[in-house]
């Protein structure tokens, strides 16, 4: 994988799209449950970008013909700017900055301003 678009592929999801998000339930909610609500939504991110390169059959020895050549890892998603930014490297390395983003964001805001959350 190309370095330069894994840097990228985080600084527009984890610390970029992960900030507005948190910082968003923050200031609309002031509620410590959503925004530790919004760390377990990430959690469940980065082990469903995790899972997603996990492929497979639940029988041993079985064989899947498949017509289609594509890798669901592969596919783009966002808006053109994102998807320019974060290289095309698919739904499962957004999937995993993402979720680590609103985890480590929601992290920061519960240590930070633990005391004025409801």
């Amino acid at each position: 994988m190309n370095a330069r678009a894994i840097g990228t592929a985080i600084a527009a999801y984890t610390v970029l799209a992960g900030a507005v998000t948190v910082a968003g339930v923050y200031f609309l909610t002031h509620s410590g449950l959503y925004v530790i609500g919004t760390g377990g939504v990430g959690v469940l991110l980065v082990v469903l970008g995790g899972a997603q390169g996990v492929g497979g059959t639940f029988a041993t020895g079985a064989e899947v013909e498949t017509d289609v050549e594509t890798d669901a890892g592969d596919v783009p998603i966002g808006s053109s700017w994102v998807r320019g930014a974060a290289g095309g490297l698919g739904l499962r390395v957004a999937l995993l900055c993402y979720g680590l983003g609103l985890f480590l964001w929601a992290a920061v805001a519960v240590s930070l301003f633990g005391s004025s959350l409801r």
